[in-house]
Parts: structure tokens; sequence; C-alpha cells
């Protein structure tokens, strides 16, 4: 996993970024998602709340960058690579890059 861009980035939930055809950064991804799901299995066990008394638990976001291929907007004819939500249009599959965030729930 590497970091792409770190200078420019504001979230803290960042941890790095995979690529699609690389299998070793796959299965570091897949990883990371079994080490998520264990801890919080653990923090349930263990009945973590936070402040509020809400149970605490995290989750795994992987974001597409870098479309593969672009769509036109209708509107404006223009190649746009993001939707109007800030996701990589086509999803997932279109992305050359995927960056991976761990958000709390």
């Amino acid at each position: 996993m590497q970091k792409v861009n770190v200078e420019k980035r504001v979230s803290k939930q960042y941890v790095g970024s995979v690529y699609p055809e690389c299998a070793a950064d796959m299965l570091e991804l897949e990883e990371l998602k079994a080490a998520v799901k264990v801890m919080n299995t653990d923090l349930k066990n263990i009945g973590a709340k936070c402040d509020w008394g809400h149970p605490i638990r995290y989750r795994v976001n992987v974001k597409g960058r870098e479309a593969i291929q672009k769509e036109i907007n209708l509107r404006t004819g223009n190649c746009v690579s993001y939707d109007s939500f800030g996701d990589i249009v086509g999803g997932i599959a279109n992305a050359k890059r995927l960056d991976v965030y761990i958000h709390r729930r």
C-alpha cells in the first residue's frame, strides 16, 4: 500500500492507495478489511462505547481514483471523471487507483 499525495490530503482517515491490477495490493486490502472486522468484534465483545453512549465501530471505505474511461457530461459536453457526489464514474471497476480510508461508524 502506497501513500499518494500525502502533503495535499486533509483527511486523517487516509490509510493508503492500492492498484487493482496488483495482486499483492488487493491481498493487502483484504487483510486490512479482515483486521478491521476482528477489531470490531473485539470492540463489541468488550462493550466499547463513545462519550455519547454509542458503540464504537470502524469501517473500511474504498474510493476509486483516476478514471480509466471518462464519460461525457450531457449538459456541458465535457469529459468528466467524477459525478456530482464525488464518486468516480463507472464505479470501482473504472478506477486506476483505489484510495483506502478507515472511518468510524
